[in-house]
C-alpha cells in the first residue's frame, strides 16, 4: 500500500502539478453551517499568507463508520509517507474523526446527527523543502464498502478545491485519489456527477472549465471504470490488477494442482456479491454481521489464554491477534438489536455454511472480504471444519 501511494503521488505532484505557473487563490465562501469550523480557519490562515495550495482529495477508510480503523491507519501512514519521499513535510493536521470521538467520549449521549466527519473533509497541508514547490493541502474524505463515501463530505471537499483559479484559459484540475473500495465507487460517481453538473451550470458565462482526475490503487472490481470513467469531465485510472485477472491466474494455479472442487465464501456487500466465478462448485454467502461471532470467539479465546497461563509473551511472534471489534462504533451495515441471541443464530448458520465444505468434499476455498479481521476468523473456522483444505484469497495486505 505504501509503494502504491508514492506512485500515485509521482503522478499527482508531477511537473504540470508542482510548477503551476502562479494560481490565484479565490477566497473560499464557507457553508454557514460549517464557518467556525477548524477546517476553515485553516484554510483560510494559508490562503491569508498568500502562499497558493494545491488541492489533493483522498478518500480512505471511516475509522468511526466502518469496523476499518486498522484500514484507515494504514492508509494514512502510507499517504505522509509518499509525501515525505517527495521532500514534504506535515505542516498542520486536523481531523473531524478526533473531535467527533473526543465530543462523544465527553458526552455519551450526544447524537451522532452532530458529528463532523460524514460532512466535513479532514486536512493534511504538506510544505515541501523547496521554495519552487506548492503547499499541498490533502482533503480527507472517508468512505464504507457499503454504505459508500461520505457525499456531504465529498461535495464540500470539491467546493474547497475548485475554489483555485487557474491562469486565464486554463482548465482546473481537481485530483482524487480513491475508491479504496469498489463498492464505494457508485456513490463517488454520484456526487461527481452531481457536482461538475452544477460547476458547469454555474461558470456557464465565464467558461471556465473543470476536469477531476480519479486515481484509485485498491478498488479492484471492473465494474469500478464504468461507475466513474462514462462522467462528463472525469478521468480514471486504478493502479491495481482488476480481480478479473487475479480470478483468471488463481484458478489457472489450482487446475495445474489438480484441484477443481472449489468453493468461495463472499461478505454480504455489494463487493462480495458482485464476485461472479465460473467453475466454483459453491458459492457461500457469509452473514453481514460476521463481526459479532468474530468479537465473542475472540474473548472466548483470551478467556482460555488467560486460564492456561499463556498471557506471558517471550517474543512478538507469539503475541495473540484480538480480533474483536470496539463496541458501539459500526454503523456501516445493519444494526443488531437483540444481542444476545443474533451471534450465537449466526453461529449456526456459519455452522452449516462450513458443514457443506464437508459434505461436498471441497478441496479449495477463497475467502472474499473487506475486513482482514473477517478474513482470518473465517480461514481459522475453515481450518477447524476441514483442516485439509487449501485457503486463498484475492487480495494481498502489503502495507
Amino acid at each position: 500500500m505504501g509503494r502504491r501511494h508514492s506512485l500515485f503521488l509521482l503522478i499527482m505532484l508531477g511537473p504540470a502539478m508542482a510548477r503551476a505557473e502562479n494560481p490565484q487563490s479565490a477566497p473560499h465562501q464557507a457553508d454557514p453551517v460549517q464557518k467556525a469550523s477548524k477546517l476553515e480557519s485553516l484554510i483560510a490562515a494559508f490562503e491569508d499568507q498568500g502562499a497558493p495550495l494545491k488541492y489533493v482529495i483522498v478518500s480512505l477508510p471511516d475509522p468511526i463508520d466502518s469496523r476499518l480503523a486498522r484500514e484507515f491507519d494504514l492508509y494514512l501512514t502510507s499517504l505522509i509517507r509518499g509525501f515525505e519521499m517527495h521532500e514534504y513535510r506535515i505542516r498542520e493536521m486536523w481531523l473531524p474523526w478526533l473531535e467527533d470521538l473526543n465530543r462523544a467520549k465527553a458526552d455519551p449521549k450526544s447524537s451522532p446527527d452532530k458529528d463532523l466527519h460524514d460532512k466535513v473533509p479532514g486536512l493534511l497541508v504538506f510544505q515541501p523543502t523547496t521554495a519552487e514547490d506548492p503547499t499541498v493541502a490533502a482533503l480527507l474524505v472517508g468512505e464504507s464498502p457499503v454504505r459508500g463515501v461520505h457525499r456531504k463530505a465529498l461535495q464540500k471537499a470539491l467546493e474547497i478545491a475548485s475554489c483555485t483559479e487557474p491562469p486565464s484559459g486554463v482548465a482546473s484540475k481537481l485530483h482524487l485519489l480513491g475508491p479504496s473500495y469498489s463498492g464505494s465507487a457508485d456513490s463517488v460517481g454520484r456526487v461527481l456527477r452531481r457536482f461538475l453538473d452544477d460547476f458547469r451550470i454555474s461558470h456557464r458565462e465565464s467558461g471556465r472549465r473543470l476536469q477531476v482526475s480519479v486515481l484509485s490503487g485498491s478498488a479492484t472490481s471492473p465494474a469500478v471504470q464504468g461507475r466513474i470513467q462514462p462522467i462528463e469531465g472525469v478521468e480514471y485510472q486504478a493502479q491495481s490488477t482488476s480481480d478479473d485477472v487475479k480470478k483468471h491466474c488463481m484458478f489457472q494455479y489450482l487446475e495445474e494442482l489438480g484441484i477443481s472442487r472449489v468453493a468461495m465464501l463472499v461478505e454480504s456487500s455489494s463487493y462480495g456479491q458482485g464476485f461472479e466465478l465460473e467453475g466454483v462448485l459453491l458459492m457461500l454467502p457469509f452473514p453481514m454481521h460476521i463481526s459479532s461471532i468474530r468479537s465473542l470467539y475472540s474473548a472466548d479465546r483470551a478467556k482460555a489464554r488467560q486460564q492456561n497461563g499463556k498471557n506471558q509473551v517471550s517474543s512478538p511472534s507469539e503475541l495473540a491477534v484480538d480480533l474483536a471489534d470496539p463496541q458501539d462504533v459500526m454503523r456501516d451495515g445493519l444494526p443488531i438489536f437483540e444481542r444476545d441471541n443474533t451471534p450465537a443464530t449466526l453461529a449456526l448458520v456459519l455452522k452449516r455454511i462450513l458443514g457443506k465444505l464437508v459434505r461436498h468434499k471441497i478441496e479449495a476455498v477463497g475467502i472474499v472480504a473487506t475486513n482482514v479481521k473477517d478474513k482470518l476468523f473465517l480461514a481459522d473456522e475453515i481450518n477447524r471444519y476441514a483442516p485439509n483444505v487449501r485457503l486463498f484469497t484475492f487480495e494481498g495486505d502489503d502495507c
